[in-house]
Formats: C-alpha cells, sequence, structure tokens
C-alpha cells in the first residue's frame, strides 16, 4: 500500500511546488534590480512547498485562483491534490493537473471503470516509478556524502586563525562547512587585507542560519530529484541567498569598500557550479554575477519598498491552501428530496422525490434501506473523499434516455463524486449531494437509471 500511495503524495507536493516556483521566476523579471533578499524569503516558501504536503488554509490563497484541488487534512489544514491518494484503487481515476489540457490528456489515458478495480493495471507503473525514484534519492544522497568525506579529508590541516576560522592549503575559495558547528575556511594564500571582507561574508551567512537552509534546500533537491524545476529553483535560490549576502555586508560596511569587496570576490572566486561539492559548503564562485548585482546596487526607492511588500502578501499566498469545499461526506442518514431525472423504462413514480429509501453514511459503508419491506443492501466504502467527476460533458449526456441532458460544466462550478458501485454514485454539484444509478443494457447499453438529491434526514423532518 505504501508504494500505491506515496508516489500521489509526492507528486503533489512537487506540483504544487512547481507552481510556485513559475511564479517567483516570473516575478523576477519585472524585479530583477531589487534587492535579493527578497527573492530570498520567497524561495524559503518554495522550500515549504517542498518539505510538507499540508498547509493552512486561506481565502486568499493563490492557489484558490487555479482553482486547485484541496482537501481537509485536519483542522485549520488542507493538501492539495492533483493526483489522487488512491488513484490506483480508483474506478474512474482522475488527475487534475496545474495545465488543465494535459491533465485531461492524462485521465484520458487511464484505464476506467470495473477492470481498473478488478486487474489494477496501475499498480506495476507505480511500483515501478517508485523504485526509480528511491534509486536516484540514493544516487544523490551517496554523491553528497562522498562530496563531504573527501573534502573532510582535504581538510584535515587547516590551521587554526581564530574562533571558529581557519586557513587552508589547497582550496582556492573560501567556505562555510558543517551544520552545528559551522566553520570558515580560508585560503591559506588570501590576502590579508582581503580577509575581512571575506569574514564579513560567511559570518553573515553562519548569523542568517544560510548553513542550515542550504541543506535543507539539498535535501528537498534529492526528493525532488525529478522535477526540473526543482533544479532550477535550487540553483537560482543559491545565487540569491550569495548576493542577498553581498548585499547585507555593503549595507553594513559602507559604500567605500565597494571596490575592495569586488576585488575579494575576484580573487577568491574559484569559479566553480554552485551545485558542486558537498552541500553543507558555501563556495564562492559565480563572481562576476556577484560583483555586477553590486555594481546595480541603489539606494532603496519607494518602488522597492512597495515591491517588498507585495512579495511579502504574495507569499502569503504563496504559503496557504485554498479552503476545501470537497471535505468527506458526513455521516448519519439521508433520505431523497428530489427526483432529478427517472429513466423512461422505469415503473416507478417518485411521488414528491420520495425514492421510498433511507440512507446511512457509517464509517466504510453505505447502506440503502427499503422504507417498505426493511430490505438492507450495504455497500463497502473505502473513503469518503469527494474525488475528481469522471465525466465529461458530451459523455453525461450520451448516458440520458429520453431528453434532459444537462451540460454539467457550464450549470455548476464544483463536480465530485463518489463512487459506490459499478452501477451507482454519490455526486456533489456546488453542494447539493445526488445519488445517481446506472444500468447496462444489451439494447441501450450504458444509461441512467435515476438521479435523486438526498438531504439529512433531521434536515427533511
Amino acid at each position: 500500500m505504501f508504494f500505491y500511495t506515496f508516489l500521489p503524495k509526492l507528486l503533489n507536493m512537487s506540483l504544487t511546488a512547481g507552481v510556485v516556483i513559475v511564479v517567483v521566476l516570473l516575478l523576477r523579471l519585472p524585479l530583477r534590480r531589487a534587492p535579493k533578499i527578497i527573492f530570498y524569503a520567497l524561495w524559503g516558501v518554495v522550500l515549504f512547498r517542498l518539505l510538507c504536503p499540508v498547509s493552512l488554509t486561506s481565502a486568499v490563497s493563490l492557489f484558490s485562483l487555479l482553482d486547485a484541488p484541496a482537501a481537509d487534512s485536519g483542522a485549520l489544514l488542507s493538501r492539495i491534490e492533483y493526483v489522487p491518494d488512491d488513484i490506483v484503487h480508483t474506478e474512474y481515476p482522475a488527475v487534475a493537473l496545474p495545465v488543465p489540457a494535459l491533465g485531461e490528456a492524462v485521465s484520458a489515458a487511464l484505464p476506467q471503470g470495473e477492470e481498473q478495480l478488478a486487474a489494477d493495471p496501475l499498480a506495476a507503473p507505480m511500483t515501478i516509478a517508485t523504485y526509480i525514484w528511491l534509486a536516484g534519492v540514493t544516487a544523490m544522497a551517496v554523491y553528497a556524502a562522498v562530496s563531504y568525506i573527501r573534502l573532510r579529508r582535504a581538510l584535515t590541516a587547516a590551521v587554526p586563525l581564530r574562533d571558529n576560522i581557519y586557513l587552508a592549503d589547497g582550496i582556492a575559495s573560501a567556505f562555510v562547512l558543517g551544520l552545528f558547528r559551522p566553520k570558515i575556511y580560508l585560503p591559506s594564500s588570501l590576502n590579508v587585507r582581503e580577509q575581512p571582507y571575506i569574514i564579513a561574508h560567511e559570518r553573515c551567512h553562519i548569523r542568517r542560519g544560510d548553513h542550515i537552509i542550504k541543506a535543507l534546500a539539498f535535501a528537498a533537491l534529492c526528493v525532488h530529484w525529478f522535477n526540473p524545476l526543482v533544479w532550477l529553483a535550487f540553483i537560482l535560490s543559491v545565487r540569491d541567498m550569495e548576493m542577498s549576502c553581498d548585499e547585507a555586508v555593503i549595507r553594513k560596511m559602507g559604500t567605500g569598500v565597494l571596490a575592495d569587496y569586488a576585488s575579494s570576490l575576484l580573487n577568491t572566486s574559484a569559479g566553480r557550479h554552485v551545485i558542486a561539492g558537498t552541500p553543507l559548503l558555501f563556495g564562492e564562485g559565480g563572481a562576476s554575477g556577484r560583483i555586477r548585482n553590486l555594481a546595480r546596487r541603489r539606494k532603496p526607492a519607494l518602488w522597492v519598498t512597495a515591491a517588498a511588500v507585495v512579495c511579502a502578501v504574495l507569499a502569503v499566498c504563496l504559503l496557504t491552501n485554498p479552503q476545501s469545499s470537497s471535505a468527506e461526506l458526513a455521516a448519519g442518514t439521508y433520505v431523497s428530496e428530489r427526483c432529478l431525472y427517472m429513466n423512461p423504462l422505469s415503473s416507478y413514480a417518485a411521488v414528491n422525490g420520495d425514492s421510498g429509501f433511507t440512507y446511512t453514511v457509517g464509517e466504510g459503508s453505505f447502506t440503502a434501506t427499503n422504507r417498505g419491506s426493511g430490505t438492507q443492501t450495504v455497500t463497502a466504502v473505502q473513503s469518503w473523499e469527494w474525488q475528481e467527476f469522471p465525466y465529461t460533458d458530451e459523455e453525461w449526456a450520451a448516458l440520458y434516455i429520453g431528453g434532459g441532458a444537462e451540460d454539467l460544466s457550464e450549470q455548476y462550478g464544483e463536480l465530485k463524486y463518489i463512487p459506490l458501485t459499478s452501477s451507482n454514485f454519490l455526486m456533489l454539484a456546488d453542494g447539493d449531494i445526488w445519488l445517481v444509478d446506472l444500468m447496462n443494457s444489451q439494447t441501450l447499453g450504458a444509461c441512467l437509471w435515476s438521479i435523486y438529491t438526498l438531504t439529512p434526514q433531521a434536515a427533511d423532518g
């Protein structure tokens, strides 16, 4: 069961974070000259989305505008479910991806109906995909461990300078190494005049906790290695981390040291890619880009302050999930309220919308009780969470016999369903609960038999 439910949860986290990454990337275009601390903070939102499957619900969530499917996860918490957790054992599996056209194409390609439940055709692909994911995580973890061990061996001859600062031969770049007791390592060839600037930069990293944040970011990269947007976010976030640290040092030491600071960056730059080496290390690569960023630095203007406020509001909108309208169906007894459709072949007349049954929602069961005979039909239900509606308007219209077809997507903003058996299901249409019964005829094929709206028995009196 772990292999069937874990990967959908992971995909939901990765897709949700992917949406946030795209928003941050788009925001960088008009605000490329803004202080990098703004984007560094927004990358923190991405990191949260990559590592945490649930979030607080909010009426201002940006995901509400994107119609992201949310499911309750306890008081004030919800999770976004682009891919249902139980997709392997769902009779009519469907996904609701951030790109609707892609989601529809994937849903159409998935196996449907009774065969999906009996043969479990999605079980093997889901298991194989999970093993591939585990192999990727293991490979990245081994790479990080080997890189760390090799670096530690190269630093065995490092000489203490003062406090937690060490001088080491054979390194061309200053860096911070370690999590709980971080140490600053400087090249032994570093000019004494340049040391204060580089040490100030590294201490800024430690003071802000960047050594911990980068380790978490690399852990998120290991988990979501299959998502190219996460790789891009890791590269840019480390770059923004370095540039925001540069800005903090210049802000503290004054613009008078800008020329000397830039010279120090050039002299200590190893020119390495930010991903190279161990994730617990801060290399001073990419000096040219950092120097250009400092050269463009200006005194914060009013628009920068306004941009910071907008980004703070946007961070809240990206951190929170939409309120779920598809929570679990409440337990209790229901009765029919209206008959929305009756097949012309039926001899039953639903007077005043009465189906003649009461319906009990229990823990793992749906019981239909005939009020006249007392006969009960009990159906086992795996989950009471609402799922994506499996029919298109055309498929739904084709189920009607004798007219009465509705364009559901045009009339209702929300359509969900809970499968009961192969011939009936519960349906949620803008808050109204429908009980839909189907029939399979040799002459007519699959068609609707009846549709009743249900209401709690207490409300019916």
